[in-house]
């Protein structure tokens, strides 16, 4: 009924530093940061057990947290990364943060990352990886990169995840002013690994394909998906 605020779109960052957390609480018509899926998608790609059930709830739009509100699958703002954490990059490339560039002795940023450095421990961190590890990094971004964009909801891109920029290591980068946090438009241009080129066609799928951008949460009773490779493509089984 405001007068400002009417048609205007909400969305709520649904915690507080205080430990707060109100995901799927927050009434009609409000969007919110889905951290829920967050986890659960980063936890099913590396390989975690017991998150099948969930990763399905979360790629339908999370009705579990929305539904009996009244709310869409696009109230689900979802996201694998954002802007304090790890990069889609680092992600994947660190098992521990390493913010001793920050001057706080690597006291401060999150804990609880959910990443895995796709290899055999502090040996393999960061770019002290080998070939194989590299290039399995490589596909874990891109199954990351799928689930956020064909899962129900609205896709939330940190800057720089669509080139795959690191920080190395480092998941606090608020009080950096360099090429921690700058785009690094070389890299961009340079697109070593075609990881820029897959998120274009990535994202052009998305824009081809109305199917996953629902305004319904897609059941048994209603199926939403099909093929969109050809079946003479499929492998036999």
């Amino acid at each position: 009924e405001d007068g400002v605020l009417r048609g205007t779109r909400l969305v709520a960052e649904a915690w507080d530093a205080g430990g707060l957390y109100q995901v799927g609480k927050f009434p009609g018509g409000w969007g919110e940061w889905n951290g829920m899926f967050r986890d659960c998608v980063r936890n099913f790609i590396k390989g975690t057990d017991g998150v099948v059930g969930e990763f399905a709830e979360r790629m339908c739009g999370s009705p579990n947290l929305y539904k009996e509100s009244g709310r869409k699958p696009y109230h689900s703002v979802n996201f694998v990364t954002v802007h304090d954490g790890f990069t889609l990059k680092d992600l994947v490339s660190y098992n521990e943060k390493h913010n001793l560039a920050n001057a706080e002795e690597n006291m401060d940023g999150e804990e609880h990352n959910l990443s895995w450095n796709c290899g055999l421990g502090e040996k393999d961190e960061g770019d002290l990886a080998g070939v194989p590890v590299k290039e399995l990094r490589q596909r874990q971004m891109r199954n990351l990169m799928v689930a956020l964009m064909v899962a129900q909801g609205t896709p939330l891109v940190l800057m720089g995840d669509e080139y795959g920029h690191s920080k190395k290591g480092n998941n606090n980068t608020y009080c950096h002013d360099n090429q921690l946090n700058w785009m690094d438009w070389d890299q961009v241009a340079r697109d070593e690994d075609g990881f820029m080129r897959f998120v274009k066609n990535l994202t052009a799928l998305r824009r081809a394909h109305p199917m996953l951008g629902i305004d319904f949460f897609p059941t048994g009773v209603h199926p939403v998906l099909k093929r969109l490779i050809p079946d003479s493509m499929h492998p036999p089984i």
